[in-house]
């Protein structure tokens, strides 16, 4: 039972609206739509094995997705709200499909149900984000998507032995935590912040042939622990989920990197810049962390499409900036690898 000490997500937000300019209910709305969206999605996720387990796959046919529960919620909400004037979701193997209505000021959101759906089956943690901002004048599918500097807020929630709703303001970055007793989510992590000083870094090796001379470098310098130009160890991790990258990179620090080859080679790889690098790059920033595509901060980004895709990395400022400082350099002169040459040390893919 939640205690008079607990303060719920609803409360949270709407004390922190009343000191922003605007309407608190208005934003306030969509935040509730996506949190109830969540909510379904966790409880959809922890029922995964039943759901497989009462319906066999036949051979040659897709696996069952979690997906379509999030979706008729959050088209459900868009119904009857006043605020939301636009969703966006992420349907299963398809790109985003788009519902739009004519709303006084209305909000954009971008909400994808679940990342990385495929560590379901091995029992991993996986998450949902999302991203709000104003509504443009006219809604268009496609056009009119505006740099992730004009977001008003964007979140994620990650599905683990607890779920983790994590939201991301003008005011900073808080994490509360689903009490599933009471069917709310009570704050947990107040005034989430990424630590100066980075000892992890995460990226995926099996892709080490698409980096450029400066993401070597970084890693090879890293590698080299203590003995090296850092004078200190690192660990490296993957996932794969971004998601889970980012809640631990949030979490305990550090950095991750989704490199992009500066001839497109890798782009499956890299990350969309308006449904998962601008969501990922405003909850970073608001934490005190950077985001960089390596030459450029990611929020500064005019979308050229919705499907337009772009190298991130992101983390404690103070490694972003060094990446965007050994990119100037390599600008001016090739690296080569002497751990990282034409092929990774690993040969697991990435989905």
């Amino acid at each position: 039972m939640i205690s008079s000490a607990h303060t719920t997500l609803t409360q949270f937000f709407i004390d922190e609206q009343r000191a922003s300019e605007g309407s608190a209910a208005e934003l306030t709305g969509v935040v509730s739509d996506v949190a109830l969206a969540c909510k379904i999605m966790a409880t959809t996720v922890s029922k995964w094995p039943l759901a497989r387990a009462a319906e066999p796959e036949q051979e040659g046919e897709e696996p069952r997705r979690p997906e379509p529960s999030a979706r008729d919620i959050l088209l459900r909400a868009r119904a009857w709200s006043a605020h939301l004037g636009h969703t966006m979701w992420k349907g299963p193997g398809d790109p985003f499909h788009a519902a739009g209505a004519q709303a006084r000021n209305g909000y954009r959101l971008y909400f994808e149900p679940v990342d990385r759906w495929m560590n379901l089956d091995i029992n991993v943690a996986v998450g949902s984000m999302f991203s709000v901002s104003r509504a443009p004048p006219q809604h268009d599918h496609e056009h009119g998507h505006l740099p992730g500097r004009h977001q008003v807020c964007a979140g994620y929630a990650i599905y683990g032995p607890s779920t983790i709703l994590v939201l991301a303001t003008e005011h900073g970055v808080n994490g509360f935590t689903l009490d599933y007793e009471v069917g709310e989510f009570v704050l947990t992590h107040p005034r989430l912040t990424i630590a100066a000083e980075a000892h992890d870094f995460a990226i995926n090796t099996s892709a080490s042939r698409f980096w450029t001379g400066a993401i070597k470098r970084y890693v090879d310098e890293c590698v080299s622990g203590r003995g090296g130009p850092r004078g200190r160890d690192f660990n490296m991790r993957w996932n794969g989920s971004l998601v889970t990258e980012l809640h631990r990179t949030l979490i305990r620090g550090g950095l991750c990197c989704y490199p992009r080859d500066p001839q497109g080679a890798n782009e499956h790889r890299c990350l969309r810049l308006v449904q998962d690098a601008n969501p990922v790059a405003f909850i970073v920033e608001r934490a005190g962390g950077c985001a960089s595509t390596g030459t450029a901060r990611v929020l500064e980004m005019q979308p050229e499409s919705l499907e337009q895709r772009v190298g991130v990395v992101f983390g404690a400022r103070a490694e972003v900036e060094l990446i965007e400082r050994y990119h100037r350099e390599s600008a001016q002169g090739s690296y080569t690898s002497p751990l990282f040459n034409t092929r990774g040390l690993f040969e697991s893919e990435m989905h």
